[in-house]
């Protein structure tokens, strides 16, 4: 019986040993396990690159059709005409890029041989399911761009009692659920040195005016508006702004898009 049993002991080990030499290659080493061949669960860059192209393709074309046909890429007529004292076409501008921090480029126009009243800077995104665009802004061309989705669309005229203290403004906010942005707030000032009363009446608001500056901010939300003081605007605007920068943006002559 132990002789039975040395011979099972070595025939086990043995088997052991061929198991062991079945899994390394012929150079001693290990072999490799097999590659995974699933795909990745991320979006794929041919993906994006290929939204990508599309859209640069359907705002070129929207530029041309600006050009050659004078209307908007909303179908709007511009109002152009080619001997307008406005100036030539060649002035208005437009940029392709992210201005609203949605990940993808915006074609942007700025229509400026117009009155004043029709001058506009427009905010187009491309909707990949219909081949269409969408407009997202349209305020007068004086429009500041920040990496956290706000614009700063300055007023198209200063009436009020601001005077050099600042150019009024509103800040507009990019709401991604309706993909489009949303206008917040006003800004206007009042400046002591233009009026001691308003328009009905009521004396400069000295009590707001607290290190004396001379003039106060005059701040609308929604339907509400209220006065501040100078420093309190200074930290309402830093804090609303929040750290965000402002976007370069790299206008060119409409009449140049094929080169884009």
């Amino acid at each position: 019986m132990k002789k039975i049993r040395y011979i099972i002991c070595v025939a086990m080990a043995a088997i052991m040993l061929l198991a062991a030499a079945g899994c390394q290659n012929g150079s001693g080493e290990t072999a490799a396990e097999p590659a995974n061949t699933e795909e990745p669960s991320a979006e794929a860059p041919a993906d994006q690159s290929e939204y990508a192209a599309k859209a640069d393709e359907a705002y070129k074309a929207a530029v041309e059709k600006l050009v050659n046909d004078k209307v908007f890429p909303n179908g709007e007529d511009t109002g152009f005409e080619a001997d307008s004292f406005f100036g030539d076409m060649d002035e208005n501008k437009y940029a392709i890029a992210d201005v609203d921090s949605d990940g993808k480029d915006e074609l942007i126009i700025s229509f400026t041989t117009a009155p004043v009243a029709g001058e506009v800077e427009q905010v187009y995104g491309y909707n990949d399911a219909d081949g269409t665009l969408k407009l997202k802004l349209n305020e007068f061309p004086l429009v500041t761009y920040y990496t956290n989705g706000i614009a700063e669309v300055g007023w198209s005229h200063n009436q009020g009692w601001a005077g050099e203290r600042l150019w009024p403004y509103s800040l507009f906010f990019y709401n991604a659920d309706k993909d489009e942005y949303e206008m917040r707030y006003s800004v206007d000032a009042w400046d002591k040195a233009l009026a001691d009363k308003d328009a009905d009446g009521n004396p400069y608001p000295a009590d707001i005016d607290k290190e004396n500056a001379g003039y106060v901010v005059i701040l609308t939300e929604g339907t509400e508006t209220r006065y501040i003081s100078a420093s309190e605007y200074e930290t309402w605007r830093s804090d609303t702004l929040g750290g965000a920068q402002k976007i370069e943006v790299e206008y060119k002559p409409v009449t140049g898009s094929e080169e884009k």
